[in-house]
């Protein structure tokens, strides 16, 4: 009886610990993330007036990260935010209350920057999450304008037909398109675009004696007059009918 009662003795002991060495000596998981946080970022490149999307950042844009906590704005004050930028801790850009982190895009497209955010109270972390931004290169569409805009890769005119193009860049670091170059070329032949809107192109084609369809390369080359390694090209092809 006395050994047996022993036994149920050191289970219950060894059972005990068990859950003690669980509840104290463990790490507090829960504790350091348990606070629902969210990162949102923006950036400021050009984008048209009409575009429904979000605007992406290209070497140089301005980019910022804000972190949203579900808790009180007084906690918020208090918390040390800690901004990492692909592992490394941001100094200036951390500190209490500091949930917003604004730093330069590297002039390096096609690359991916890891931010990471760790909110600690007391020493001890109670917030952390990370997003990947990814940095594009300049865009530019030509679009055909008749009744709509429409975009594509090839066009069909007939000979001494006139259309108007419009080119519309995308995430330039410009405020408007007045800090752009608009080169066009039909057939690699400098097209004439509009004086006081380079960005239009009126292409009016007479080809005289013109018997079979043809087909000509119309390019465009968008330059920032700032920034003179920031550019954009793209083509569409232009086929003459009889």
């Amino acid at each position: 009886m006395i050994k047996r009662q022993l036994i149920k003795y050191i289970l219950s002991l060894s059972l005990f610990c068990l859950i003690a060495g669980c509840l104290f000596l463990s790490p507090s998981y829960g504790q350091e993330t348990g606070l629902h946080t969210t990162l949102t970022w923006s950036t400021n490149s050009y984008v048209p007036a009409n575009y429904p999307g979000k605007r992406l950042p290209v070497p140089g844009s301005l980019i910022e990260v804000i972190a949203d906590l579900e808790t009180r704005a007084s906690t918020i004050r208090k918390l040390d935010f800690q901004w990492f930028l692909n592992d490394q801790l941001q100094r200036q850009a951390s500190g209490n209350g500091q949930r917003n982190f604004q730093f330069i895009a590297p002039n390096s497209p096609g690359s991916k920057l890891e931010v990471k955010l760790e909110a600690r109270e007391q020493g001890l972390r109670v917030a952390s999450k990370e997003l990947t931004i990814k940095i594009v290169r300049p865009q530019v569409v030509i679009y055909a304008a008749n009744n709509s805009f429409l975009a594509r890769n090839k066009y069909q005119l007939a000979n001494h037909q006139q259309v108007k193009f419009s080119a519309v860049p995308y995430f330039f670091n410009i405020q408007n398109l007045n800090n752009l170059d608009f080169y066009w070329t039909l057939d690699d032949q400098a097209a004439n675009e509009s004086d006081r809107q380079p960005d239009l192109l009126n292409l009016g084609v007479e080809i005289a004696g013109l018997t079979e369809a043809i087909t000509q390369k119309l390019e465009l080359l968008v330059k920032n007059k700032e920034q003179a390694n920031q550019q954009a090209q793209t083509q569409t092809a232009i086929t003459i009918i009889p």
